[in-house]
């Protein structure tokens, strides 16, 4: 699970023993596609050692773009949004708010 996917790279829940600057190869699933062998670099690291429920983190850059995950992601999520905006015209519902 990746969030906030760009071409400079991405933030990513981790395992605690992750060391920064170490180069790691990660692997994104989007919309039925795998996109694997990806070269990044975690930069900086969200952990509580005195937190045992606490999920760790970290940002991660890459070492090269991966464009085509990148484009895919695009045209998946347009896709998507496109696909709301006909159905919110299609069905669009009726606000209980009064103006």
């Amino acid at each position: 699970m990746a969030y906030s996917l760009s071409g400079k790279g991405f933030y990513s829940p981790v395992e605690k023993n992750l060391i920064i600057g170490d180069r790691v190869y990660v692997t994104f699933y989007v919309a039925g596609k795998e996109f694997s062998n990806i070269l990044a670099i975690p930069v900086w690291l969200n952990v509580r050692e005195d937190d045992p429920e606490f999920e760790p983190g970290a940002v991660f850059i890459f070492v090269t773009p991966p464009w085509r995950l990148l484009f895919w992601r695009l045209l998946v999520r347009t896709k998507q949004q496109f696909q709301n905006l006909i159905h919110q015209i299609l069905h669009p519902i009726e606000s209980s708010h009064s103006i």
